[in-house]
């Protein structure tokens, strides 16, 4: 009885041990046990946990772009109207040519431009409910259209969303200091520089008397340097 209490007491030493804490929660006594006692699930119960705890946040991310991609927003038809314009009809022919197939879940915005009556709430409500049915038809029946989705079934979901945008002052800024990352310079990095002074005058002649420094540039080069000609 004395040797089985202590092979327990030793096994949950060794778990204090090994076990650590990798989930931001201790694990209890017993649970430390069973790891050692032929559960060799550890450490995948605590890495698991904490794996999704990073990766959950980016796809929620991946879904909400996945969203806003193929939303179809109210600037996508004409205002008040459930009449696809230009923009709207080459966002649905990008939709149906997702590669390996489109995603069979449309969504619509809200109609948000129709125009509240304050005299009549409820007339608001109804005329927006109204239209909003009327462009998720008008989303089927332009996809039906296309050689890729005909006869295809999609489900047209509506959704109140505000239409996305980004703050124009970073992309501004990052274009106006893109000519300064392309710049170079022919000037050498590796070499000397000799310089030397000199000037002199022959008699009874014609002479030429002068000082100045002359050097070769890293790169090659001639040396500079001025005078006078004095008789």
């Amino acid at each position: 009885m004395t040797r089985k209490i202590s092979v327990a007491a030793a096994a949950v030493v060794m778990g204090g041990l090994l076990g650590g804490c990798a989930s931001g929660e201790r694990p209890s006594l017993q649970s430390k046990f069973q790891d050692l006692n032929g559960n060799n699930s550890w450490p995948q119960r605590y890495s698991y946990p904490a794996r999704e705890s990073v990766l959950h946040p980016f796809e929620v991310q991946m879904n909400n772009a996945k969203v806003l991609d193929g939303v179809v927003n109210n600037l996508d038809f004409e205002s008040g109207t459930d009449r696809l314009n230009g923009v709207g009809r080459d966002k649905l022919d990008r939709h149906a040519r997702k590669m390996p197939a489109p995603d069979p879940r449309v969504f619509v915005q809200t109609s948000a431009d129709v125009p509240y009556d304050p005299a009549a709430p409820e007339k608001t409500v109804q005329v927006r409910t109204e239209l909003d049915q009327k462009r998720a038809q008008a989303v089927l029946s332009y996809l039906n259209t296309r050689p890729n989705t005909r006869g295809a079934a999609f489900e047209v979901v509506s959704i109140d969303i505000a239409d996305p945008g980004t703050n124009a002052a970073g992309p501004a800024n990052a274009m106006r200091g893109l000519n300064l990352q392309y710049r170079s310079t022919l000037q050498g990095s590796v070499g000397g520089q000799v310089q030397g002074i000199g000037g002199g005058q022959a008699t009874n002649t014609i002479g030429v008397s002068g000082g100045g420094t002359g050097g070769i540039p890293a790169g090659g080069g001639a040396p500079v340097g001025t005078g006078v000609i004095t008789r």
